[in-house]
């Protein structure tokens, strides 16, 4: 006979939806703020216009490629015929290096027909515009945002009962709270540009790996088919979140995972399943390119300039370092709150919980209550932290110019999650001589 849930199994489970409702409303709240106006205002812009193009001349004209400066819709915003062209000049020297003197002889003079093909970019967001037209209608952005804020919404509900069947009833409490509390979990839910898909699926891929993880399951063929197609879509949509995509299941395999043979092959399939997804994407979308340059030579040069610029190597030696390094800082202290994506503050959370890793075992009597307050940890703790810091940061370090001028603060989303992680991991609470863990009563 089947067991009935505990009282503090409901409660719970009640408790997590709500928050999920919170979560939901205030994503809904979002899109209802910009139903009528571009909220990434140069990227939707591009956005739209290339979804439009899709629409009017279809999907596999220029080989599937979105013409980002389509119509004359948005103008002044985003990419129009002198940026995208220079940004075609550049790639063709080779060089970031150009005078504008060069580059306005260079300069080719816009024809009827002309078209910016935009081959830095998976399409997928523009993909997701065309079918947003064709459904609702040109120009009506209300429901354009109905697409990824519904995803968004259903992508937070998985989550939520991945944490609640992953963490156990208390802790999934705990971790909802926190992931409710901050702006970062909707405040770009109704995005037009990839960022909102892109964020629904990662999120996902994080409450997959944690009852994969944590429950110690074996990596069935299920498993391993929704982890490949995460990868797939995530590759389908950015270039940005590739080191999210690949090396999220590293944090979890120092929190949970041992030396056992079964532990690594769980970590080797989780790695390379979404890894696989990932790569093969984008291979598809780098024949696409190709085929539109005619051969391999002029994509490759198109590709290293753009990651080259991208890169951005400028500054050689220790400087090349330090200007990572206070890149980095700006994240932490600045961009994480500059556009309301944290409401909590980063840099004293991570500080605080890096130092509290090294101290094993910490007891707080909690006065006239007969309970005592656990803190527990070990190396795991720490190396989870350092893991899941690197995760968010990669892309950052790596593409230092991208960084700089798109404020791509999602990317601190796995660093918050798995702060909290090891901090609801790390508590229990007891009574008396008896220790009780936080999964069973509080």
């Amino acid at each position: 006979m089947k067991k009935s849930p505990s009282k503090i199994q409901v409660i719970s489970f009640i408790c997590i939806l709500l928050l999920t409702a919170l979560i939901a409303y205030n994503g809904l709240q979002r899109s209802n703020k910009y139903s009528n106006k571009l909220m990434l205002e140069c990227s939707e812009a591009d956005t739209i216009r290339g979804g439009e193009g899709y629409v009017r001349e279809g999907f596999l004209v220029d080989y599937g490629l979105p013409d980002i400066c389509y119509g004359e819709k948005y103008e002044g915003l985003g990419q129009d015929w002198y940026t995208f062209q220079s940004k075609e000049i550049h790639a063709k020297l080779g060089t970031a290096n150009v005078s504008k003197e060069k580059i306005d002889s260079m300069m080719p003079v816009k024809k009827p027909g002309d078209k910016c093909v935009y081959t830095h970019y998976p399409q997928a967001s523009f993909l997701m515009i065309a079918l947003s037209i064709k459904i609702c209608g040109e120009d009506n952005i209300s429901c354009f945002r109905i697409f990824p804020t519904v995803v968004g919404i259903v992508a937070m509900l998985i989550f939520a009962l991945l944490m609640y069947y992953g963490l156990g009833p208390v802790r999934a409490i705990l971790m909802m709270a926190a992931i409710a509390y901050v702006p970062i979990s909707y405040i770009l839910m109704p995005s037009l540009y990839y960022s909102s898909y892109a964020h629904s699926l990662l999120i996902i891929q994080l409450g997959i790996y944690l009852i994969i993880f944590r429950n110690k399951l074996q990596v069935t063929p299920v498993y391993c088919s929704v982890l490949f197609v995460i990868g797939f879509l995530q590759g389908w949509f950015s270039y940005d979140y590739a080191f999210m995509v690949i090396f999220s299941a590293i944090p979890f395999a120092f929190m949970y995972s041992g030396t056992q043979k079964e532990d690594r092959k769980r970590f080797l399939l989780t790695f390379i399943m979404p890894a696989a997804g990932f790569c093969i994407a984008h291979a598809l979308h780098f024949a696409e390119i190709i085929a539109y340059f005619g051969g391999f030579t002029a994509f490759y040069k198109d590709l290293a300039y753009t990651a080259s610029y991208r890169f951005d190597d400028s500054a050689g030696g220790m400087d090349f370092i330090i200007v990572r390094l206070k890149l980095i800082e700006k994240y932490l202290f600045t961009y994480a709150y500059a556009r309301g994506f944290f409401n909590v503050n980063l840099p004293t959370m991570l500080a605080t919980l890096f130092v509290l890793s090294w101290i094993r075992n910490i007891r707080i009597v909690i006065p006239y209550s007969g309970y005592t307050l656990h803190w527990n940890s070990s190396i795991r703790t720490f190396l989870t932290l350092g893991a899941g810091f690197l995760v968010s940061f990669l892309w950052v370090i790596i593409m230092k110019q991208h960084a700089t001028h798109f404020f791509i603060t999602l990317h601190l989303f796995p660093l918050y999650f798995f702060s909290v992680l090891v901090a609801v991991e790390g508590l229990s609470i007891s009574k008396k001589d008896r220790e009780t863990d936080l999964t069973t009563t509080i």
